[in-house]
């Protein structure tokens, strides 16, 4: 565990990282994706947070921060609380310049060891329709390096949510659902 800390504050692993390699993305999974919001992004609000303690700090309820070992801030994520029974909503961002470096990876880890299940929101995020086409690709990316056919499983269940089950293309749970989309 304090390994993991450690690992936290020094940064990531590879600071040589190679740029993402980029491959089509299915139809069942594009069609539920949307672009990031260009009219508010929100990296911009995570850099208010201003230097800090290097690793990653919670700001405030909702707020996640990573900062690089000189304390500046290089992502961040909003995780929001949808109510019970339903996995929590992330909304995660990375300073486009220090994309491809590890710190998305290592926020996501930092939030499971906090309690929150990352698989889970990111699932509900797709089926709601609130993920970008970069957020897919780290999904993907994540689920792939678990196993190799993660991509296709995804694309099986690309509108359940975890919390409201089978959604509408809209993001909206059919039928009402356990547990109706805020949508």
């Amino acid at each position: 565990m304090l390994e993991r800390l450690v690992s936290f504050i020094r940064g990531p692993r590879d600071v040589n990282a190679r740029p993402r390699p980029s491959a089509p993305i299915p139809p069942a999974v594009r069609r539920r994706l949307h672009a990031d919001n260009s009219a508010e992004p929100l990296f911009p609000k995570l850099r208010a947070y201003g230097t800090g303690r290097p690793g990653v700090t919670q700001e405030r309820e909702e707020w996640w921060v990573i900062r690089d070992d000189r304390g500046r801030v290089v992502g961040g994520a909003m995780v929001g609380y949808m109510g019970p029974n339903h996995p929590v909503s992330i909304d995660v961002a990375v300073d486009p310049r220090r994309q491809g470096e590890g710190w998305a990876s290592r926020l996501y880890e930092a939030l499971e060891l906090s309690g929150f299940d990352m698989e889970a929101g990111s699932a509900a995020s797709l089926a709601h329709t609130t993920m970008t086409p970069d957020g897919y690709l780290f999904m993907r990316a994540r689920r792939m390096k678990m196993e190799p056919d993660g991509e296709s499983k995804i694309a099986a269940v690309a509108n359940v949510c975890p919390g409201c089950g089978p959604m509408d293309n809209r993001g909206r749970a059919i039928d009402g659902g356990a547990n109706p989309s805020p949508n």
